[in-house]
């Protein structure tokens, strides 16, 4: 199964432990049920992001099951790690954008 993640509009971050093992245990339930190996993609163009993917990434070192992180700068590059073609993330992302704009309207 492949992830993607925009990490682009961070700005900063707090360490919340708690909120952490919060996302691994839904993770651990979708890894349970979905047996293979998984890849996250995370759009991080900027340190803020990189560090933040990198404290998640971390915090699986050592899991049994083959979890492998991606980092791509923008999201040509994801759909690149994805194998998708190079304007479909970016095409999503604009979607996803405009679909929580109408959430708020």
């Amino acid at each position: 199964m492949k992830q993607l993640a925009d990490l682009s509009a961070m700005t900063s971050f707090a360490v919340d432990p708690v909120a952490l093992m919060k996302i691994e245990a839904a993770m651990l339930d979708i890894l349970a049920v979905t047996p293979g190996e998984q890849m996250v993609v995370a759009i991080a163009p900027h340190p803020v992001a990189v560090k933040a993917i990198e404290m998640v990434r971390r915090s699986w070192d050592g899991l049994d099951q083959p979890l492998f992180f991606r980092l791509a700068l923008d999201p040509a590059q994801a759909a690149v790690f994805l194998g998708l073609e190079t304007d479909v993330v970016a095409r999503a992302l604009r979607e996803t954008a405009t679909d929580q704009g109408k959430l708020h309207d």
